[in-house]
């Protein structure tokens, strides 16, 4: 816990300074993508998960090409794994589901972001950085032909905190922007010790989508 309030300290006193600042502006985000971890175990298959996300943020400039944006988001990633349903000595298959394995995090991202012509109405951005997320819940969703069940999944297995870097390249017009997203994380999701099956492997969740931002007011 002290970590999770020194990440969300250190980004209040960030966008407080930034707010202190002239030409400043914040907006909101909102993301729908593909998540999935790898490495694979073998034997295994993970299928990509569709999730979304939100979020609020600030646009500090630099230059007139170069700015610093930090943003504080909720985001949802996860996999899903096929699974047949046997029945009688024969072990017939009878029927099949699918586990939907789900993670809600927070995200805080200290990215930069550098346009190209940016005296162009309608532009093109670079965004690069860095990103930490703090787990907040997980849950099992199972699917069957019969019925979904979920079910709620302690975190003592999974890391609460986790760091990853962002990259996203997209348009700028006006004060909205539309951008493909790419997020890979650098530690796995697994707490340590890894779970036996994954000892080896020490999967790291990946997210791949589309964001839109709107910029709601400069100060």
């Amino acid at each position: 816990m002290k970590e999770i309030l020194t990440i969300y300290l250190s980004v209040i006193f960030i966008n407080t300074a930034c707010l202190a600042q002239s030409e400043i502006s914040w907006g909101a985000q909102a993301k729908i993508g593909f998540s999935n971890y790898r490495p694979v175990e073998s034997g295994n298959l993970s299928n990509s998960l569709v999730t979304y996300g939100a979020g609020i943020y600030s646009n500090v400039p630099i230059n007139s090409h170069f700015s610093f944006r930090p943003q504080i988001s909720w985001l949802r990633k996860g996999f899903q794994q096929p699974y047949n349903i046997f029945s009688g000595p024969g072990g017939l298959i009878v029927g099949s589901g699918n586990h939907k394995v789900v993670f809600d995090y927070l995200p805080v991202d200290l990215t930069f972001v550098y346009r190209l012509w940016p005296e162009r109405t309608l532009h093109p951005f670079l965004q690069a950085g860095a990103r930490g997320s703090v787990l907040i819940n997980s849950r099992v969703i199972r699917e069957s032909t019969n019925q979904t069940t979920p079910t709620t999944v302690g975190l003592d297995n999974y890391r609460r905190l986790t760091i990853g870097g962002l990259l996203s390249i997209g348009i700028e017009w006006h004060r909205l922007s539309v951008s493909i997203e790419a997020n890979h994380d650098l530690s796995t999701y697994l707490n340590p010790p890894p779970i036996a099956l994954f000892e080896d492997l020490k999967p790291k969740f990946q997210w791949y989508g589309i964001s839109l931002t709107y910029q709601l007011r400069n100060f």
